[in-house]
């Protein structure tokens, strides 16, 4: 995934890698609860800045997924439908974050 980066960016897929886990904590605890009109505006802020940074990054997926989950926050009426379309985002992101996470991790301290 990232092996067509320069190797300057590296740096910044690291400081990635911990935004993007905390903001898939948030998403774990908070999706449940998108009924809030402020839990899920900041649901929408969080998918927000996953795809700007993934999209600067040139993580296509990543970026991909959280365009859907941002557009789904801000279309969205009924907060069930909502949450269960948020949900599998939430699981494919994660998932493409542990691979992330494997790729840099394999590279040390580069």
């Amino acid at each position: 995934m990232i092996s067509d980066l320069p190797p300057a960016l590296i740096p910044a897929v690291r400081i990635f890698i911990g935004e993007f886990d905390e903001h898939l904590e948030f998403f774990r605890q908070n999706i449940e609860k998108i009924a809030d009109d402020d839990v899920k505006t900041a649901v929408g802020h969080k998918f927000h800045t996953i795809r700007g940074s993934s999209g600067f990054l040139q993580l296509a997926e990543i970026k991909e997924l959280s365009e859907r989950g941002e557009k789904l926050c801000k279309t969205a009426e009924d907060p069930i439908q909502l949450s269960a379309a948020l949900l599998p985002i939430v699981e494919q992101l994660a998932v493409h974050f542990d691979s992330l996470k494997q790729e840099v991790d394999g590279l040390g301290d580069s």
